[in-house]
């Protein structure tokens, strides 16, 4: 069988050499959309739209045919395209979108409206997956495998392959509309069997195919990440053995999807006896979009010329809303014109009736030579650690539901996925100052998201093994924003370009890091005095016109002394000192140099008093523990930020010459004696207007 697997092997990269590509990416996708709407033309969405109008702008250059084609067809996401095509191909009518009649929808899935969609399946989109999948098949010959792969079995894990029949037509997940078409040449290697992937009970399925594998050879394993985990953990405890090589000796590829692996390679690994490659794809409901087919490569190659026209939407403020919907009037590019480093959303027009439709996925290029992409995330915030896909809708729905049922009123709420059990489940934590039983909350709350979220309901029975639900009260919520807020104040100030900052360059670049550090810590500790006075509602004091004039020309003075020092005494004295020596001035020196060049400056005194001002007004914070939180938060961020300035300047030292620390000297002199003129000039200004 060994010369079988060889020949099988120098077969698949022959075809591979036939089926190279010599058409860049635009060419292959103006083809490709031609095409789509040459068959969709006598459709009542291509009379529609005039599709006949627009195929005549195929003949003119440049980008003709784009504009026509997105200035007349609007972007749709699944809500818009249901409601005003798809729906009427659920109910049975033909030449909707695409040509004939859909007889298969693959549940996706849902929103809040309903617990799934329903995304067309036609006969061209279920060829053009076959002809991707073996073009995967055929990208394997880049791996160093041997010909007992290429003999092997391959394993496909996936929902049931029983499909419902609904009236005019049948729903299930898309690999049971796949099942129902499989090659016969494919039928061979295919595992568990039609048999087994029909059944509805999973874990039922699980444990048949557990008794059979030790019959099966498998080379090549595919499936959703969690599934895979729990089979090959049962089948090791089954059969007693150290790892799923003992079983499957010929194991060496696993082809995933649908959720990140990273969260479960290391899981994987403690389950195999020998490293295996993983291969991600990209198939999703409305087609095959990509798959990886270079080794090492964690970037998928998107597929151009098989049943899919991409339309590509910067991920940026002015095209979406807040809430991750698409603009109406959102401007799309094709993929002559993306850039590499850039997240775009996904807009697909397809041999199943999609037309220019807003998958909901973000990605980014990371190579335009070879298109080659990566899924950064969604357009709207999902939590699928497993497969669960659960989105926003779904848990604000949930959370709506529940509030009614029980009469409770949920102001906040967030949700982390957690490692438990070798798998994952969910944390709740749900603000309310309403007196509820968790128990009860988290019953209700995990009902509600099965009857929302048909993914989600298999994964509870699957990779997700539990809920937990934490009642908190409101204000543990509102005290985690106020240090919130803190720590943007903190960077704020951190940044601003002042005698401080070159002050603790400057000691950092001359002295090193620790000194660089005390200057630091002087900054804070005058900070926290003046935060200190302002939190005791002492503000009004240095709010005073006149004292704040009078600390304006003793600071400018001072300033103005250490400019000149810098400038005509140490920029002459120059030079580099890499070795600490016991002449060196003290720790407190440093941190009293810090304290007065920051505690001497007006500036200093108004900025917390602005903040002050601020948190009140505009953040309604009183005196009292909300108060102290946000100042302890933009206290530590200041001083960690100012840590980091003096950490990364003394990383400089070695580049450091006796000019370049001349230089440095000057400037810092200069800078400082601008700094005391301008409050000079502020204190003048203001005694003026006192006047």
């Amino acid at each position: 069988m060994a010369i079988l697997g060889t020949l099988l092997k120098k077969g698949i990269k022959l075809r591979e050499n036939l089926q190279q590509e010599y058409s860049s990416p635009l060419e292959l996708q103006k083809n490709e959309l031609k095409e789509l709407m040459i068959a969709a033309s006598h459709t009542e969405f291509g009379k529609y739209y005039d599709f006949p109008k627009i195929l005549t702008r195929f003949k003119k250059g440049g980008h003709a045919f784009y504009s026509a084609y997105k200035s007349v067809v609007p972007i749709h996401d699944y809500n818009k395209i249901y409601k005003d095509w798809w729906q009427l191909s659920l109910k049975g009518a033909k030449d909707i979108a695409w040509p004939g009649k859909i007889k298969y929808f693959a549940l996706s899935s849902g929103t809040s409206e309903a617990a799934s969609k329903h995304i067309p399946v036609t006969k061209e989109m279920t060829k053009a997956i076959q002809r991707t999948s073996i073009r995967q098949i055929i990208s394997l010959s880049k791996y160093d495998l041997p010909p007992q792969v290429f003999e092997s079995g391959i394993l496909m894990i996936g929902g049931s392959t029983h499909l419902n029949k609904r009236g005019n037509y049948f729903e299930g997940d898309l690999s049971g509309i796949q099942a129902a078409r499989l090659p016969f040449w494919f039928q061979h290697f295919y595992k568990p069997g039609k048999k087994i992937a029909k059944g509805r009970n999973w874990d039922t399925k699980l444990d048949e195919i557990v008794k059979k594998a030790k019959e099966w050879d498998i080379g090549i394993v595919v499936g959703v990440p969690a599934w895979i985990q729990i089979l090959i953990e049962k089948i090791i405890v089954y059969y007693q053995v150290a790892n799923i090589h003992e079983i499957w000796p010929n194991l060496l590829v696993y082809v995933h999807g649908g959720v990140s692996m990273d969260p479960y390679r290391k899981g994987f690994e403690k389950l195999m006896g020998r490293p295996i490659y993983f291969i991600e794809t990209y198939l999703a409901s409305e087609g095959f979009i990509a798959y990886q087919a270079l080794p090492r490569h964690k970037s998928m190659k998107l597929v151009l010329n098989n049943g899919i026209f991409y339309e590509f939407v910067p991920f940026e403020e002015k095209n979406f809303l807040p809430s991750g919907d698409i603009r109406p009037d959102a401007e799309a590019v094709l993929i002559e014109d993306v850039e590499e480093g850039k997240e775009y959303a996904l807009l697909l027009s397809t041999c199943a009736g999609a037309w220019r439709y807003l998958i909901g996925d973000v990605i980014k290029f990371t190579s335009l030579e070879e298109s080659e992409i990566i899924i950064t995330g969604r357009t709207k915030h999902f939590l699928s650690l497993c497969g669960e896909h659960l989105s926003v809708d779904n848990m604000n729905k949930a959370i709506e539901m529940v509030s009614n049922e029980l009469n409770i009123q949920i102001n906040e709420f967030t949700v982390a996925g957690v490692p438990h059990e070798n798998l994952f489940a969910h944390h709740w934590y749900v603000g309310t100052d309403d007196k509820v039983d968790a128990k009860a909350l988290k019953d209700r709350i995990d009902f509600y998201l099965k009857e929302l979220n048909d993914d989600y309901a298999v994964e509870r029975s699957a990779a997700l093994k539990d809920v937990f639900v934490e009642v908190l009260p409101l204000h543990k919520f509102y005290d985690w924003m106020e240090s919130f807020n803190g720590v943007k104040f903190g960077f704020v100030l951190a940044f601003l370009i002042g005698p401080v900052f070159f002050t603790i360059i400057q000691t950092s670049i001359e002295r090193g890091f620790l000194n660089g550090a005390w200057v630091a810590l002087g900054v804070s500790l005058s900070d926290a005095i003046y935060v200190a006075i302002c939190y005791f509602g002492l503000f009004q004091f240095l709010n005073e016109p006149r004292f704040r004039t009078q600390m304006a020309y003793v600071g400018g003075a001072i300033l103005i002394l250490f400019g000149l020092y810098h400038l005509l005494i140490k920029s002459r004295k120059a030079r580099l000192e890499l070795s600490r020596s016991t002449s060196e001035p003290s720790a407190f020196k440093y941190v009293a140099k810090g304290f007065i060049i920051n505690g001497i400056s007006p500036m200093v005194v108004i900025f917390w008093i602005g903040t002050l001002s601020f948190a009140t007004i505009d953040f309604g914070y009183r005196r009292g523990l909300e108060m102290f939180i946000f100042f302890v938060a933009l206290l530590f961020t200041v001083l960690a930020t100012d840590l980091i300035k003096a950490f990364l300047a003394d990383k400089l030292r070695a580049l450091i010459t006796r000019r370049f620390l001349m230089i440095m000297n000057v400037a810092v002199g200069i800078c400082l004696i601008i700094f005391g003129i301008r409050l000079f000039w502020m204190a003048k200004t203001a005694f003026d207007s006192i006047g």
